[in-house]
């Protein structure tokens, strides 16, 4: 009996330390999947007593296992348009290069934070900023910043290199022309389950239609009439952002000019486009339209719901349904403009287009499910579905701009898409407080 007593007590505080390690360890197993993909935002201005340091001086630790350790993090310079600066697009920074300004970002994800520090834990270098993160559930979160550690982080959540026309990162790849980054050679998803394991999709999609001259004189651009030179790169664990200038070319002249940045994460794409459409070109032009699409590879069975349409889900079948064609002409709009695109088989896309307040584009809704048609380039036959945006008619002069976010996971895990994408537009609420 004396013997059981100090058994018993072993047997108890050894099931304590089991179950604290398994609380600390499902920090983030346990976020839901939109705390996994989004990145915090920190503006420069919020953090006032480091603005005009230099920007290599700082690292990011947070709390894991029960010690203070770096984690993934990079700052974004922007210019004075607010596009991430670079030297090719001419655009002059705001602020100084390499030096933290008001309106520079502090990117992390947000599956990083960890609990509020105390007293005992410690740190290599002076914890000068401590950022509080609120997660969907409500939760609070802590990063610090700190200046003069020698420890660096060693993830990489997104990989990219231009010269091979490649981005990886732990949960999809992408691989495009290393010539023109709009035409899209494969995408992997690796816990896709349909009919090609791993690949749910066909290709990405852009087109221009319009009369030339006269509405009876009809003119296609594509994606290889599109041309994506990349000019300039910017690598970072959370965000590597590529610079390009496309030039759509019609009978060999250079007819439009795009300036495009695209940003790639671990769980999203970005297309960021400025669209300088000249004024006499532009009268050349009669109901000129603009559509960007992705192409499932076969999603039979999957469905999908628009901003504008009712809770019910069309279905992909291989045949456009008269509910398909309401959603149509329901459309979408600059206000409620998302697409959610759920295979149901370990592979979702959320696509939300952004464009600025003081621009109204007719918008509208792209969609073909037709199992048949054949619309190049693509690897497989069909458009099951082809789906995405449709801008009705382009601006009569001067510039536009468009910005779509294509966000991808196995799944939303049971909410719905229009509070995802509340979430994911309204950034992740943080408080900056200086120590």
């Amino acid at each position: 009996m004396k013997q059981s007593v100090p058994r018993l007590i072993a047997i108890f505080l050894c099931a304590l330390c089991i179950s604290a390690s398994n609380i600390a360890s499902a920090g983030n197993t346990d976020l839901h999947i939109i705390d996994k993909q989004r990145i915090a935002e920190i503006l420069g201005s919020t953090m006032s007593n480091i603005v005009g340091e230099s920007i290599k001086e700082f690292t990011l630790f947070a709390i894991k296992d029960d010690a203070l350790v770096p984690v993934p993090f990079q700052f974004n310079e922007y210019d004075l348009e607010g596009y991430v600066y670079f030297k090719t697009s001419k655009i002059d920074i705001d602020g100084f290069i390499s030096v933290v300004d008001d309106n520079d970002k502090l990117l992390f994800m947000i599956s990083d934070a960890g609990p509020q520090k105390n007293s005992r834990h410690r740190v290599d270098g002076t914890i000068v900023e401590e950022i509080k993160l609120q997660l969907s559930t409500g939760q609070d979160r802590f990063v610090y910043l700190v200046k003069g550690s020698r420890l660096e982080p060693d993830t990489q959540y997104v990989r990219y290199s231009t010269e091979l026309g490649q981005v990886e990162t732990d949960q999809y790849s992408l691989r495009v022309d290393p010539e023109n980054a709009l035409n899209w050679i494969k995408f992997d998803w690796d816990n896709f389950t349909g009919k090609d394991q791993g690949d749910p999709l066909d290709t990405m999609k852009i087109r221009i239609h319009a009369g030339v001259i006269t509405p009876i004189t009809k003119l296609s651009i594509g994606n290889r009439q599109m041309v994506a030179e990349p000019l300039e790169e910017r690598p970072g664990p959370i965000l590597a952002t590529t610079q390009y200038k496309i030039t759509a070319i019609v009978l060999g002249i250079p007819f439009l000019t795009m300036n495009l940045q695209i940003h790639r994460s671990a769980y999203t794409i970005t297309y960021d486009v400025r669209v300088d459409m000249p004024e006499t070109r532009r009268k050349l032009l009669h109901n000129p339209t603009l559509s960007l699409s992705l192409d499932g590879n076969s999603l039979y069975g999957a469905k999908f719901r628009t901003a504008l349409g009712p809770k019910a889900a069309a279905i992909v079948d291989g045949k456009l349904s008269p509910f398909e064609e309401q959603l149509i002409e329901k459309g979408l709009n600059n206000e409620h403009n998302w697409i959610w695109l759920n295979s149901g088989k370990n592979f979702d896309v959320v696509a939300i287009l952004d464009v600025p307040t003081d621009q109204h584009l007719p918008l509208g809704f792209f969609l073909k499910d037709d199992a048949d048609v054949v619309d190049k380039p693509e690897r497989y036959v069909g458009q099951l579905p082809n789906i995405g945006y449709l801008i009705k008619d382009l601006p009569k002069k001067g510039f536009f701009f468009i910005n779509i976010n294509l966000h991808f996971s196995d799944g939303i895990e049971g909410m719905d898409p229009s509070k995802y994408v509340e979430i994911m537009k309204a950034g992740v609420p943080y408080q900056v407080t200086q120590l």
